[in-house]
């Protein structure tokens, strides 16, 4: 039988939760190349960090809701959830599952913006 010591356990998730992170990124830099140039590296991983916790709060924990949590986080600003009315309302949504959450975030994100609105509030 295979037994896994604590410190075997850690380490896979570190580099589980670094592949991640590396996916993230890329995705990142793929979706604004020159913000994200501009960012650096490690404030761009220091932002999805923080991001990855804060999506967590919100109950988002799927890869794919993460992901998209910090291209939200990135394209309207780290306070998004705030600035933008309503949006504390879809993350408190307890009757939609995670992923249908984050994808009427982005909706509603997308037709705020269309209104009229500046893509990031002020301040972010």
């Amino acid at each position: 039988m295979l037994v896994l010591r604590k410190e075997q356990i850690t380490a896979f998730s570190k580099a589980a939760e670094n592949t991640f992170f590396k996916k993230v990124r890329v995705s990142l830099q793929n979706l604004d190349p020159d913000r994200a140039e501009q960012t650096g590296v490690v404030a761009l991983d220091e932002l999805i960090r923080k991001t990855t916790e804060k999506a967590r709060q919100y109950g988002i924990t799927s890869e794919w809701g993460v992901m998209q949590f910090c291209k939200l986080t990135f394209q309207y600003g780290f306070d998004f959830d705030i600035e933008y009315p309503d949006v504390k309302m879809v993350f408190e949504t307890v009757s939609l599952d995670q992923n249908a959450r984050m994808e009427l975030l982005e909706e509603y994100l997308k037709s705020e913006t269309a209104a009229g609105q500046d893509e990031r509030p002020e301040g972010s």
